[in-house]
């Protein structure tokens, strides 16, 4: 039995060629054609050139300080100079509403530039009457938001600002052409391939701290339960007061550090309030999370390698809030008439049926009266045999997608079907409830279009009703259609490069140890092979043995390390 010598990071020069080819035989577009470039450096320069003449509430200086507003929380018209109304030449895409007065941060891993989202939480008794203003009651038949009884006294504020593209991509034009081309950003370890230039998925669209930035603005009101009373959405100017990190916000919660003064410093706590509550109104709705290890590539050292990374505890409270907001965009487009919805067959009774049987064999505890939502908070990501079961029960929901309903509108074809309410075709099984991605259009293409037909609900529920077609863009109906097809086709080419990129890491990390030994946690097994997790490095891979004890940890040696086809496997380890 030979030990395992040191593994170093894959340096750069090696790595690097190797992303090169992956991005090459994929056909990646790395470049922007130079019109779209063009278009989206004048488009940036055109909001900076409005923004300098405007004046919102709290000031650019200010909010880096953080400041309180004249008026906290409160939405007003947004005006420009000393105070005058906004000018007749002023875009009719950009912002009228000002919300720079709402402390919102963005929470993203270090480093981020595109920055789809920013984050405010207060308790409603801490603010004005005014705060609440305008909001719209949850639609009656959207059951998975509140309880089925009278709605509740509102308790929480959320605020959740989401950058507006529709401000800076022009429908028709050379970038948005692109921009559906490519669906969605692709991310590698030497940096992601951004769906927009960067001149505004770093830039002029990007909720980057201190800078006055266009976004839908979404305010969501909870009950104490966690349970939604009422929401709206505008298109309002905002100030990120600061760019934290999820390390820095659990540290806070943690009282282990603070945030920096231009940041609430209520609003760990009360992350963690909401978080939790939203958490048990999943459970209780059937939905489930499974808090799986993911597999990335870490630059470390000069280098780069591999690593299992659970999430921390404010990542998952901070999801809950973008659930949360496209749960709120699938009922908003659904009283409008017309949706795009993220979809998720509900899991097959024999699927079911066998994932018991793995946690019995794995002896992880599964009680009969235990439903699967309610079995997942229990297990633990440190007991191996609980990394087994759960990596057999990541395929038990699958086929994901999009669908895009809703009746003939203006004279056009009709875009599909109008499902009926409570419809499981229209249902996100893992979330238990009609659920649109729209939180991250810098990244994604689909979310632009959740949200504009989000706030075109809110437009039509101010005018007290009215035909749909008089409150959603032609642009946004022209594009429907197609939809779920440019992001199928966008989602099999972001997992085909994420696939490559990590066998390829995984060739080079292990390349010239063959015939060392390892120790990893089987996965699952067949007649005479299987799978294992190795912990470090960080390495899932193919493993040949008899009688493989699956959820056991065991020795392997090392057999194969492909750098031409991208392979690594292993075999049981003879005894020493």
């Amino acid at each position: 039995m030979t030990r395992r010598r040191q593994i170093y990071p894959v340096a750069p020069d090696v790595l690097v060629p190797v992303l090169d080819l992956i991005r090459k035989n994929n056909q990646v577009p790395t470049a922007f054609p130079q019109g779209a470039t063009q278009e989206a450096q004048q488009s940036a320069e055109r909001w900076q050139q409005w923004e300098r003449q405007l004046h919102p509430q709290v000031s650019v200086a200010a909010a880096g300080g953080g400041a309180q507003a004249e008026k906290p929380w409160q939405v007003v018209p947004l005006q420009v100079g000393d105070g005058s109304a906004i000018p007749a030449d002023y875009p009719p895409t950009y912002p009228r509403l000002d919300g720079t007065a709402i402390p919102l941060v963005t929470i993203d891993p270090p480093e981020s530039k595109d920055l789809d989202q920013a984050i405010a939480i207060a308790k409603v008794s801490d603010l004005p009457e005014e705060a609440l203003a305008g909001q719209h009651e949850v639609p009656e038949h959207v059951t998975q938001l509140r309880h089925q009884d009278a709605p509740a006294k509102a308790k929480y504020l959320l605020a959740y600002s989401i950058a507006a593209l529709s401000c800076f991509v022009e429908p028709g034009s050379e970038l948005d052409a692109e921009v559906h081309a490519r669906g969605n950003t692709l991310y590698f370890p030497d940096g992601s391939v951004p769906l927009h230039p960067r001149e505004l998925s770093a830039g002029a669209a990007s909720l980057l701290p201190g800078q006055v930035t266009p976004s839908f603005l979404w305010r969501i009101a909870l009950d104490e339960e966690g349970q939604v009373v009422s929401w709206r959405v505008d298109l309002a100017a905002v100030i990120s007061r600061a760019q934290l990190d999820y390390q820095q916000v659990q540290d806070a919660v943690d009282g282990k550090g603070k945030l920096p003064p231009a940041a609430d410093p209520a609003l760990p706590a009360l992350l963690q309030e909401l978080g939790l509550l939203r958490i048990e109104r999943e459970q209780d709705r059937g939905g489930v999370s499974l808090p799986l290890p993911e597999q990335e590539v870490e630059k470390l050292r000069g280098g780069y390698q591999l690593r299992f990374r659970a999430s921390l505890p404010v990542e998952n409270w901070n999801a809950h809030m973008s659930l949360l907001t496209g749960m709120c965009a699938a009922a908003g487009m659904r009283r409008l008439g017309v949706g795009v919805v993220c979809t998720l067959p509900p899991a097959k009774n024999e699927d079911v049926a066998r994932l018991r049987r793995a946690a019995r064999a794995l002896g992880v505890s599964w009680p009969l009266e235990m439903s699967y939502p309610q079995l997942v908070p229990t297990l633990d990501e440190a007991n191996p045999a609980h990394n087994a079961f759960m990596d057999r029960a990541a395929s038990l929901f699958r086929g994901s997608g999009y669908l895009v309903y809703g009746p003939a509108i203006g004279g056009r074809d009709p875009i599909g079907e109008l499902f009926p309410v409570q419809d499981r075709r229209v249902v996100h099984s893992a979330i238990a409830a009609e659920y649109a991605h729209s939180t991250a259009p810098l990244r994604r293409l689909v979310d632009r279009f959740s949200l504009e037909l989000a706030w075109a609900d809110t437009r039509r529920q101010d005018a007290g009703g009215g035909a749909a077609e008089e409150f959603i863009p032609g642009w946004v109906l022209d594009a429907l259609p197609q939809l779920p097809s440019e992001m199928g086709k966008a989602r099999q080419a972001g997992a085909k490069n994420e696939k490559e990129v990590i066998a390829a890491m995984e060739a080079l990390t292990l390349s010239g140890h063959e015939g060392e030994t390892y120790s990893g946690v089987i996965l699952d097994a067949k007649e005479h092979s299987g799978h294992i997790m190795l912990s470090d490095p960080a390495i899932m891979a193919p493993v040949e043995g008899e009688d493989l004890p699956v959820g056991e940890r065991v020795e392997v040696d090392l057999t194969k390390a492909d750098l031409e086809k991208r392979q690594v496997a292993f075999a049981l380890a003879r005894a020493a």
